[in-house]
């Protein structure tokens, strides 16, 4: 079994040089620290973090708490998250709130237990003044939106209400006028950032907003398909889905129909998935950055975790409107 001084001799520096490279407890030259991490990799060496973690009263420990991690956009942001805190020495329990409040309080109370010291999650569309009882013992950031009520902890989210106007300006420039929304679950601010996005274009081009064509779901996939049938029979021409799994309820719908995208029906979707390319036609989406969303998450955490005075800090990554044939 390899030892530190195995790692150190392969990478040509000192012990103590290893130490502070995994435990992150001093400056290390980037050269220096991947020749560190890449002697780990080869000699397959592992630190001991439950020992150590004894010594220094450090977990080396990341909560990690999403809706939904069967999602793909949830899962490519975990993954930004891993590649940060795994180059720094830290390991990941993920956990899943499936939007329920009572569930996400129940991991939050699991992972304070598990002694973590930090958490990033992606909050439910609930009053969060309750983490305030948290906050005392993990610094918290938080992505995709901002939580009701708790205005502390460093956020990552993107530009929802910019691009969704691009998205259906685009489609009011193809024509359209009976254009309708499904947009994500209630009181989350992506969802209210979209359907601000939403909202703003068809007012800017004189279109009435008629609130029957703004459908809002649970953000599944069969919600999707149900709101777009009835969106379907009001005589929609186009529609703007709130995420993946709607999107992928939506084309459901329209080709159960048997409606031809676009000629019958336009769609844009938000967020660009794999399938997507592969769709008949090919589907126009908007792009979000969701592995770069872990990797500020994770960037942000670990400031945190080692400065907790500092200023809170919003970043606000950009997404864009990739056309494709689907409108």
């Amino acid at each position: 079994m390899a030892t530190m001084e195995d790692v150190a001799k392969m990478a040509g520096v000192s012990v103590s040089t290893v130490s502070h490279v995994i435990n992150g407890t001093r400056f290390v030259r980037k050269e220096t620290k991947e020749r560190v991490l890449e002697a780990m990799r080869v000699l397959d060496y592992y630190p001991n973090y439950a020992a150590r973690s004894l010594r220094s009263q450090k977990s080396r420990l990341i909560g990690v708490l999403m809706p939904d991690i069967t999602n793909s956009f949830y899962m490519r942001v975990v993954s930004g998250i891993e590649k940060v805190m795994r180059a720094n020495g830290y390991s990941l329990m993920v956990c899943n709130s499936d939007d329920n409040l009572q569930l996400e309080q129940e991991h939050l109370k699991i992972l304070k237990a598990q002694s973590i010291e930090g958490l990033i999650m992606r909050a439910t569309p609930d009053d969060h003044s309750f983490l305030r009882e948290f906050e005392e013992y993990y610094p918290i950031v938080f992505v995709d939106c901002k939580p009701f009520g708790y205005p502390h902890g460093d956020r990552v989210v993107v530009d929802n209400e910019r691009v969704s106007y691009e998205a259906v300006s685009f489609l009011i420039q193809k024509g359209h006028r009976r254009i309708g929304m499904i947009k994500g679950i209630a009181g989350l601010t992506t969802s209210e950032e979209r359907l601000a996005g939403y909202e703003r274009a068809l007012s800017e081009y004189g279109i009435p907003i008629d609130e029957e064509l703004i459908k809002v779901s649970n953000s599944r996939i069969e919600s999707g398909h149900e709101l777009m049938l009835e969106l379907l029979e009001q005589g929609i021409t186009a529609v703007f889905a709130g995420n993946n799994v709607l999107t992928m309820g939506a084309m459901k719908a329209i080709k159960e129909k048997g409606l031809r995208i676009p000629e019958d029906v336009a769609i844009i979707g938000f967020d660009d998935e794999e399938w997507c390319v592969i769709t008949d036609p090919p589907l126009t989406v908007v792009y979000q950055p969701a592995p770069r969303i872990g990797e500020m998450a994770a960037e942000l955490l670990l400031a945190r975790i080692n400065d907790k005075q500092r200023d809170f800090q919003e970043v606000c990554l950009d997404c864009k409107l990739v056309i494709r044939q689907s409108c």
